[in-house]
Formats: structure tokens, C-alpha cells, sequence
């Protein structure tokens, strides 16, 4: 059983299941070579997600300190002393809500908000956001 599983896992969990029980009766060679290729990409993404948490991280951890030189030099820099107040109060190590309601309470405040509206600034290639309950299977 996976309760809140990592991206991580989840993959390594597709590849294994792909490996083990869809590999096997797969009699096509030029399916048995995509099902390579695609196990390939699931081994890439899955090294890739666990370096895009740190990024978040280290970007957080920037833009904070971009924030603490704005506001030394700039005292009457309000809003950017509340925004970084809030970023700071936030979990920087963890993109998980308690559930969908938390997730869309978090999408209607003004961060939230603003968020999504910066995500075309650097998601030039267009991006896809999903909301979902987990439940322990």
C-alpha cells in the first residue's frame, strides 16, 4: 500500500508494472521497443523530480533574500514585507494540502492568484494543473 507516495514512487511503480506484466505478453517488437523507450523516459522524469523540489527550494530561498534587500533598502516596500511574511510562512519542502478544499482555498487568495497568473512567465510550453483527494489503497 502507497499513502501519499512520491512522484518518485509512483513511477518507479509504473515502470515496474509495465516491466513485469505488460512487457512479458507483448509479442510486437516495435511495441516492445516503444515500452523500452517510454521506461527510459519514466527513469529520466522520475531523477528529474526529485532535482525540481530542490530547485523550488533554492528559488524560494532567493527570492526571500531578494525580498529581505528590498525591504532593508526600501522601507516603505509594504506589500513586498507582507509577501514575504506569507512565503516565509509557508512550507517551502512540501507542495501537499490536506485535500482539494485546502488546495482551492489556496488558489483563491490573492498569492494563489497571482501564482497561477505568473505561471505563463516561465510555462511558455503551457502547463496543466491538477487537483485530486488521495485515499490509502
Amino acid at each position: 500500500m502507497m499513502t501519499q507516495p512520491s512522484t518518485t514512487r509512483i513511477l518507479d511503480v509504473v515502470r515496474q508494472e509495465l516491466a513485469e506484466n505488460v512487457l512479458p505478453v507483448t509479442t510486437d517488437g516495435q511495441a516492445q521497443a516503444s515500452l523500452q523507450m517510454i521506461d527510459h523516459i519514466l527513469a529520466t522524469v522520475a531523477v528529474r523530480v526529485e532535482h525540481e523540489i530542490a530547485w523550488m527550494v533554492e528559488e524560494g530561498d532567493a527570492i526571500g533574500a531578494l525580498g529581505d534587500q528590498i525591504v532593508t533598502a526600501e522601507p516603505q516596500a509594504t506589500g513586498v514585507a507582507t509577501a514575504l511574511a506569507a512565503l516565509r510562512a509557508a512550507p517551502l519542502t512540501s507542495l501537499h494540502y490536506d485535500d482539494v478544499a485546502a488546495i482551492q482555498k489556496g488558489f483563491a487568495s490573492p498569492e494563489g492568484r497571482a501564482a497561477v497568473a505568473d505561471v505563463q512567465n516561465f510555462a511558455t510550453g503551457g502547463v496543466d494543473i491538477l487537483m485530486f483527494d488521495t485515499r490509502p489503497v
